[in-house]
């Protein structure tokens, strides 16, 4: 009976232990199956490779968002510069006067430019013989004298504005007592102070 069940036993683990080695596995609990270990190493893999892929996209995607605020911080700068540019502008603008700022004004003249040129031409009329006299007076000399005229509403010389003058104290003096006995034609007061004439020249 003994020997019965000992040979009973024996036939079992042989039979158990040639099925392990069929199956090619040794036996030990911890054993698993080599398509099982390939899966799960392919598995780990692709997830390796999937975060990787994960994180080149998310590295774009910073370096991208970070020159697309550069750009914006770029052309935020030059549009205020722009307009910083444009505001000095339209400062400087504002403080010209309207035909130094580029724009045409009609204003109303209270002069008579044409009657006032016409009676300046009548005063040079008036200076030629001074400076004639004053020529031969000063033989061999060449020159010339130049002035404005600073002239009142009222038509009577304010003041002789010299630019230049080569001419004797004599002559000075009679172009002087000339130039104020003259008479402009007069204006009203109350749209414009006083007339300047332009440049008054003659050369000897």
């Amino acid at each position: 009976m003994k020997h019965t069940f000992i040979s009973l036993v024996s036939t079992t683990l042989a039979s158990v232990a040639i099925c392990l080695a069929l199956s090619g596995c040794s036996g030990c609990s911890g054993c698993k199956n080599q398509s099982d270990i390939d899966l799960k190493q392919a598995q780990d893999l692709a997830a390796v490779e999937e975060q990787r892929r994960r994180d080149s996209i998310a590295a774009v995607k910073k370096r991208l968002d970070a020159e697309e605020a550069e750009r914006k911080r770029l052309n935020d700068s030059l549009a205020a510069a722009k307009a910083k540019e444009l505001a000095d502008a339209k400062a400087r603008a504002d403080t010209l006067p309207p035909e130094i700022a580029g724009k045409k004004i009609e204003r109303e003249m209270p002069v008579d430019t044409d009657k006032m040129s016409e009676s300046t031409a009548d005063l040079e009329d008036e200076l030629r013989p001074t400076i004639e006299a004053a020529k031969r007076r000063m033989d061999g000399v060449r020159g010339y004298i130049s002035f404005k005229l600073v002239v009142l509403p009222t038509g009577r010389v304010k003041e002789i504005k010299w630019e230049h003058n080569d001419l004797d104290a004599q002559a000075v003096q009679a172009i002087q007592a000339t130039v104020y006995r003259h008479r402009y034609p007069s204006w009203d007061g109350t749209k414009l102070p006083e007339y300047r004439t332009p440049t008054i020249k003659f050369s000897f």
